[in-house]
């Protein structure tokens, strides 16, 4: 789920109907929790990412009990939690290591669904159309013998793209005030030298969540987008 990292909940996603579409193709759905930023307890960017990594982690632990298949998993979000997922789809099983460790966290994802999402907290240069100030400095403060800068590249997609690394979706609408479409352009240039398996989406006249055309008719509608989202799960997992 989205939120800023600081807010939102995993509920949200009961509400989208391809849900009902992977569950009827005998594909298992899990919505993941993670610890919030700016709460009473102060939580950072790297915890946070930890703890997405650790739900897959504990996903694949108990693959038998839940009778799913680890090594077909596929991963998505929106907003901060496309990048989240998308972090959490290109490194390996022991990145960020946990409360979830140990033999059989073993996983294969194979491929990744990001709406919108951030991809470097380092490269200031694609922020520079947000509409809002950031205020998720706070996020990065030092802890666990770890840097700011570090943390930032620990949490920075941009960095951890490979030539191998699963096939990715990425939509981004051109319009996003909230996350800028240079984060998605970004990325993408990163990702051509390197013949990575990237199918970019650039949603022409809409914002931050496809819900309203900004400035013109939009050049997809969310079912649209939702269609092309279950049409590559159903490539990579079936």
């Amino acid at each position: 789920h989205g939120g800023g990292y600081t807010g939102g909940t995993r509920n949200k996603l009961y509400g989208n109907p391809f849900v009902l579409e992977f569950l009827n193709a005998g594909i298992a759905v899990a919505t993941l929790d993670y610890r919030l930023g700016a709460k009473k307890e102060a939580v950072m960017m790297n915890e946070i990412h930890t703890d997405c990594k650790d739900a897959i982690r504990y996903l694949a632990k108990h693959a038998t009990e839940y009778g799913i298949d680890p090594h077909k998993m596929v991963t998505w979000g929106t907003s901060a939690g496309g990048s989240l997922a998308l972090v959490t789809a290109l490194t390996d099983e022991n990145y960020l290591k946990g409360d979830v460790d140990g033999e059989g966290i073993d996983h294969t994802v194979v491929g990744s669904v990001v709406y919108y999402g951030a991809m470097s907290f380092v490269n200031e240069k694609i922020w520079e159309k947000r509409k809002k100030k950031s205020d998720k400095n706070i996020l990065f403060q030092p802890n666990n013998g770890l840097d700011e800068q570090t943390i930032r590249e620990l949490c920075s997609p941009e960095f951890m793209i490979k030539s191998d690394s699963p096939p990715l979706l990425l939509f981004y609408g051109d319009k996003d005030t909230t996350v800028p479409v240079e984060n998605g352009r970004y990325f993408n240039d990163i990702a051509k030298p390197l013949k990575a398996d990237v199918t970019y989406v650039e949603v022409k006249n809409t914002g931050h969540g496809f819900g309203k055309s900004v400035g013109g008719t939009a050049s997809m509608t969310p079912k649209e987008i939702e269609a092309m989202l279950v049409e590559h799960v159903f490539k990579w997992v079936l």
